[in-house]
């Protein structure tokens, strides 16, 4: 496992000839960098920072550091990022210090499993490109003169946090809200195009002023969760809050939100806030978000000296409870609300296919002064009750997946969407077609490892996947062709006859009478390696609980090192008939870059025999040992060695497979989205009647005719050269 350092030559900022390394660092480490490739002879961070080169991955060692990670020189692109990461599971802490992460002019840097608290500045990233932050925690405010907690600034591009945790950065000062959690961009420059960074998955509470700012053009917020109630202290009695996120500054426009949730914004000291998300600037797309709980609107805009919000398209989202803050402006209450404060109106904005619901006094829409003429179609406006699962706000506003704004199967908005737009073309077919407005369209902005969106044409099922798209000329690309008439009805892809209302599609059936069959979140388990005893793990280098997730490494290094690299981990219980099978999966690390996500469905002995107890016959997990029982193989990777398979910008699609065994016989195969290091993706896999279906984030793309299916059987997560968690696994019966 341990490497010796080899230094490495380096021209024009490429490393030439080096050798990638392994080093070590700890708190108290004295060793040289030389000595440090040896995990009992550790260096010190600076040391670290001084000495690590491109390629090269640094493991921090456990307890508390008093400097910040800081390279002395960036990356390089490929397999020259440099990496800084906690060491196994040991829990590294950065504490006190000015900064814990300050990339100044650095790029193409990963940094994962670093803990933050109160520190003067926790992430900085100034003209740096390409770097990766991911599972990490930054926690506490040092004192009360540093604005920002956070910041990517200074013209940052193509960055990426991900799956970290952002809280309590923000204080009350002579009656007025101060401090951030993270800004990207500066809402005063004309200059900072901090563009194309991705906002993912990450967990946001309580921040002074605000939470998130996004201040340049398209970046990428998606799947992060905000909240800011009551927790400063201040004049008011139970404290004060303030809103979520915002985006605003002349550098700023088409950003996407998307898939987020905007909770439970507080009541600011100054009376100037609350609102979930706070539109400034023009063009951004804003979907299948929820905003819910906030003390004024679920979504506000507002025109500003330094930007107006024109032309944006809010559609597809769900805004429900909000403006309950009696200390707030009334003019802000409601569920969308529109403010010009003297700075010109804000014309067309469109907002379509959104559900607003039991919003103050059934006010949908709020606001005041005279914001211009929008475009508002096909929205549910506090008509009465939209069949959501369980709207019910949680107590608790830590919890991330309440309320569940999903459609019951007797929801009213089912099928009442309109088409975003229509084709301009003439009738005819192809790659490129022409519609009326692509504005409400993504297709990656050429951000590494993005993709585009999935269309669908009105009364028909074929879907495509947006390659690009000419804004100014509102032209799409597609990835293969379309028929079309002139005129027809263009969605992003959804099931039924149209698009649905709200910010879940409906795709099955769902009712809060299902029977949940199995579920298990690993929360009231102790960190170990102790796992709930009705599991069993068949190969693999260690599977663990940590922090209430399941964690399986079987991850060996490609160059010889010896050590297991499949794993299975299985549930001994039997599940038959219709059901679906849920779970989050993320990948941490690859070191082959295959981000392998296995599951084996309904597998079982043919000969009858209870599967653990022939476990010893699989203990190495070899991948042939399954082929011969009965079971279907789903194969969700990263597939690096196929070069025809992969996006305008050379990154993989991601690869599934769909197998029956015995026989290991191949039933359906697709390449499309991605399968990423650093994303939680939501699995799941449906077996109804002959028809088996295999989604990911909301999409089907693995399904089959079985004329013959597997009754019953038990299910196994299985992974290969990867290190990787899952949690919030659920079986549920289907009606």
């Amino acid at each position: 496992m341990l490497k010796t350092a080899i230094a490495a030559l380096v021209i024009a900022g490429t490393a030439v000839g080096a050798s990638a390394a392994d080093h070590y660092a700890s708190p108290t480490g004295s060793a040289t960098w030389e000595q440090s490739s040896d995990v009992n002879t550790p260096c010190s961070l600076p040391i670290a920072n001084a000495h690590v080169q491109p390629g090269d991955t640094v493991y921090l060692l456990g307890g508390t550091y008093r400097t910040a990670i800081a390279p002395d020189q960036s990356g390089t692109s490929g397999n020259g990022r440099i990496t800084y990461a906690n060491y196994s599971d040991s829990q590294v802490v950065i504490r006190d210090a000015e900064h814990a992460i300050h990339l100044d002019k650095r790029s193409y840097v990963s940094v994962r499993g670093i803990q933050a608290y109160r520190c003067q500045q926790f992430l900085v990233i100034l003209e740096g490109h390409h770097n990766d932050i991911g599972q990490c925690r930054f926690e506490q405010h040092q004192n009360e003169s540093v604005w920002g907690g956070s910041w990517v600034q200074k013209s940052s591009t193509y960055n990426r946090i991900h799956d970290c945790v952002f809280t309590r950065f923000g204080w009350v000062s002579d009656g007025d809200d101060k401090g951030i959690l993270l800004d990207v961009g500066l809402d005063i420059s004309t200059t900072d195009a901090s563009d194309r960074n991705v906002i993912e998955n990450n967990l946001f509470s309580y921040g002074g002023h605000h939470i998130l700012h996004i201040c340049g053009a398209n970046n990428v917020v998606r799947g992060n969760y905000f909240h800011n109630e009551d927790w400063m202290d201040c004049d008011r009695p139970g404290g004060c809050g303030n809103r979520n996120a915002m985006t605003i500054g002349p550098m700023a426009r088409q950003n996407l939100f998307e898939g987020n949730r905007f909770a439970f914004a507080g009541t600011p000291p100054d009376d100037n806030g609350a609102n979930g998300l706070v539109l400034r600037a023009p063009d951004n797309i804003v979907r299948r978000n929820m905003s819910y709980g906030n003390g004024a609107a679920g979504v506000s805009l507002a025109s500003m000296t330094v930007s107006i919000p024109t032309g944006n398209r809010i559609y597809a989202n769900t805004i429900h409870h909000n403006g309950y803050d009696s200390a707030i402006d009334s003019l802000w209450w409601g569920g969308i609300s529109f403010g010009n404060w003297g700075n010109g109106t804000m014309p067309g904005n469109v907002l379509v296919n959104n559900i607003l619901h039991e919003n103050r006094h059934d006010r949908s829409i709020s606001g005041y002064g005279e914001a211009g003429e929008q475009i508002i179609r096909a929205n549910w406006m506090d008509a009465g009750d939209p069949g959501l699962a369980d709207p019910s706000l949680p107590i608790n506003t830590d919890d991330a997946n309440l309320p569940d704004y999903r459609l019951r199967a007797n929801s009213p908005c089912i099928d009442r969407g309109e088409f975003l737009t229509r084709i301009t073309s003439e009738s005819g077919s192809g790659t490129e077609l022409a519609v009326e407005d692509a504005g409400f369209f993504y297709d990656g902005w050429g951000i590494p490892g993005e993709v585009g969106d999935r269309i669908q044409l009105e009364g028909t099922t074929h879907i495509a996947r947006i390659l690009k798209i000419d804004y100014e000329q509102s032209l799409i690309t597609t990835d293969q062709a379309l028929s079309w008439t002139k005129e027809q009805g263009v969605s992003l892809a959804y099931a039924g006859d149209a698009p649905d209302l709200g910010a879940h599609e409906y795709r099955g059936p769902y009712s809060q009478t299902e029977p949940i069959l199995y579920r298990e979140n690993f929360d009231d388990l102790p960190n170990g390696d102790r796992l709930p005893d009705s599991w069993w793990v068949e190969g693999g280098q260690r599977v663990w609980i940590e922090n209430g997730r399941l964690h399986v490494r079987a991850n060996p290094k490609p160059d010889g090192e010896m050590g297991p690299k499949v794993c299975t981990v299985w549930l001994d219980r039997e599940f038959g008939g219709d059901i679906r099978v849920e779970f989050d999966a993320h990948v941490i690390a690859s070191q082959r870059q295959v981000n392998n996500i296995n599951f084996f469905f309904m597998y079982s002995d043919p000969a009858g025999r209870p599967l653990h107890k022939s476990r010893q016959e699989r203990a190495s997990a070899d991948y042939r040992s399954y082929h011969d029982l009965n079971g279907y193989i789903v194969t969700f990777l990263q597939d690096v060695s196929n070069t025809e398979q992969r996006w305008p910008d050379g990154t993989p699609r991601g690869r599934f497979r769909l197998r029956r065994c015995p026989g290991f016989k191949l039933i359906d195969e697709t390449f499309d989205y991605h399968c990423r290091q650093g994303v939680t993706y939501r699995v799941a896999m449906i077996r109804q009647g002959t028809h088996l279906s295999y989604a990911v984030d909301g999409v089907v793309y693995a399904e089959a005719e079985d004329p013959d299916p597997l009754e019953r059987g038990i299910i196994g997560l299985r992974t290969f050269g990867t290190e990787l968690w899952w949690d919030n696994i659920s079986v549920t019966a289907l009606e």
